[in-house]
């Protein structure tokens, strides 16, 4: 990563773009796809699934902590100031898996820092390790306090929402890729 993204007031910008974004997907995901919830802590799709990977994959720490702010204020919207634990377990929790995940998946395919030569399928493997990890340790912590006692059912609803989530954010920003590389290419 270059050394100029590591300045204060760059290291400031990404923590509010990654949690802005993250708060920004929450709601836009529990307003479209709230009819496909199974529980305030799973859904069939989970659209800020996505940010998980990106932010790490770009930011690295930055983008663990910034996800930690966004995961943090949304935990407060869906639990207010009831539970400070859970809100911050669930902050926890929601920033790290992507960071064991990658720090898996890095040490398994040899990944350089600067994602140099990282492929499709490698991006596909880490999205499908975050989904993984952070639903493992989502519902360990949910069966650990009596939350969740159909382990089974919920760890499939939010594997499979995250996963729909972030191929669906990677398709979306694919598409909006190709309209705005086409409108910028010269006409022959």
């Amino acid at each position: 990563m270059d050394s100029s993204l590591r300045t204060p007031p760059s290291v400031f910008a990404q923590l509010a773009v990654i949690a802005g974004c993250w708060v920004f997907l929450y709601i836009l995901n529990d307003w479209l796809f709230d009819n496909v919830a199974v529980s305030q802590y799973a859904s069939w799709v989970f659209l800020p699934a996505a940010l998980r990977m990106l932010a790490v994959l770009l930011c690295g720490w930055t983008g663990v902590l910034g996800l930690f702010i966004g995961s943090f204020i949304t935990a407060l919207y869906t639990h207010n100031f009831t539970d400070p634990g859970m809100v911050i377990v669930l902050a926890g929790l929601s920033a790290l898996a992507p960071m064991v995940a990658y720090v898996a998946c890095a040490r398994l395919f040899g990944l350089r820092t600067d994602l140099q030569g990282l492929s499709a399928v490698q991006l596909v493997i880490l999205s499908v390790a975050a989904a993984l990890v952070g639903s493992i340790l989502h519902n360990l912590h949910f069966s650990a306090i009596g939350i969740s006692h159909a382990f089974g059912h919920t760890f499939v609803t939010m594997f499979v929402g995250d996963l729909i989530g972030t191929f669906a954010m990677l398709y979306a920003a694919k598409y909006l890729m190709g309209i705005l590389l086409t409108r910028k290419s010269p006409v022959a």
